[in-house]
């Protein structure tokens, strides 16, 4: 999918508007190891290589080959962070609401200090329909079936926002629309697909008396109930962050037992977990 043209991004000088260019995962540069395989290997007691095959990534935004494993990984830090919000919500559960603007505002999203606003007043919609709070994934174009979104052609415009959270929507008139898409049985689910297509403002630019330049724009907020001031949350250690499983000891194993392999031998290199007898996998 192809963003249409946005115009460039300019230095924030002199209080000027600061133009943005909204850009969707995957349309930057993959590195040459990308999508290649590698190893983690971890030797038994007995002596024996295990060997179990993955794809590496660079899990960055910006990769077309490993944007997806990057919002595998951000999705999962959304679902622990939700995880707390839904335990101290009234309801003790997470759904999925889309609040979109009406047409006429949708040009505010062409601009950093405009793009404020607009998020702004999307919090005090969804804040009046009935949402409690929850986190905010912004779209600046619409994907679907009615659109033509292959990547060849041009995504359709229209800025609108996602949220996962906690509330009891009301219909409410006005241009707004506040669309409440159910229960969550998957909060993780939900914000991997959303934030496959949630687009950055492309560019940097400096902060006042700073010398190192920071993003212009947050896209992925928490808000209201579940804003970072009002949930504090332990900072969690996921199970895939301290034990790796190895299917062919059909186990759990300490994380600092694996090391990375690449293939050394002749040929393809697997990719099926395998015993290492010819030390084709080397360090």
């Amino acid at each position: 999918m192809s963003p249409p043209d946005g115009g460039a991004i300019l230095q924030a000088a002199g209080g000027a508007a600061v133009p943005l260019r909204w850009v969707l995962p995957g349309h930057g540069e993959s590195y040459v190891r990308c999508g290649g395989w590698v190893s983690s290997v971890h030797t038994t007691p007995a002596g024996v290589r295990h060997v179990v095959p993955y794809r590496d990534s660079c899990r960055r935004f910006d990769c077309p080959v490993c944007f997806r494993d990057w919002a595998s990984r951000e999705a999962g830090r959304i679902e622990d962070r939700a995880a707390l919000g839904i335990l101290k919500s009234r309801r003790h559960r997470a759904i999925h609401v889309v609040v979109a603007p009406p047409p006429e505002l949708w040009h505010l999203a062409d601009d950093l200090d405009g793009y404020r606003t607009l998020r702004a007043l999307a919090y005090d919609e969804g804040e009046a329909a009935g949402l409690d709070g929850g986190v905010w994934v912004y779209h600046h174009y619409r994907v679907g079936d009615r659109w033509e979104n292959n990547r060849a052609g041009l995504c359709a415009v229209g800025p609108h926002f996602h949220v996962i959270g906690d509330g009891w929507i009301k219909p409410r008139p006005g241009g707004w629309v506040v669309k409440n898409l159910g229960v969550r049985d998957s909060v993780f689910n939900t914000a991997y697909y959303l934030l496959t297509h949630a687009p950055r403002a492309e560019g940097m630019f400096p902060q006042d008396n700073l010398s190192k330049p920071r993003r212009a724009v947050q896209t992925v907020t928490w808000a209201q109930a579940w804003s970072y001031r009002t949930l504090v949350a332990p900072v969690p250690v996921r199970k895939g962050d301290e034990v790796r499983y190895c299917p062919l000891c059909r186990k759990l194993l300490p994380k600092n037992d694996w090391h990375d392999a690449h293939w050394a031998g002749s040929g393809p290199p697997p990719t099926e977990p395998h015993v290492d007898g010819a030390g084709d996998w080397r360090a």
